[in-house]
């Protein structure tokens, strides 16, 4: 499935490939990914302290997603 379009502060993205789960996790609820593919575009830093994730754009951003991903 595609996402059409997601915007990452100024930054859009469209047709992300996602996965959505077919039935709902043994926790009851259901699932939507983003994958890697997406994900490689950013470098990423992980603020434990503050519960924060900071996404910087970096030269994947405007790099093709993967065929049939």
């Amino acid at each position: 499935m595609l996402a059409p379009k997601i915007k990452v502060n100024n930054i859009a993205l469209t047709n992300i490939p996602t996965s959505i789960l077919a039935s709902k996790n043994p926790a009851g609820f259901e699932i939507n990914n983003f994958g890697n593919d997406l994900l490689k575009r950013f470098n990423m830093v992980l603020d434990f302290k503050n519960d924060c994730l900071y996404l910087k754009p970096n030269k994947l951003v405007g790099v093709k997603y993967l065929e049939g991903a």
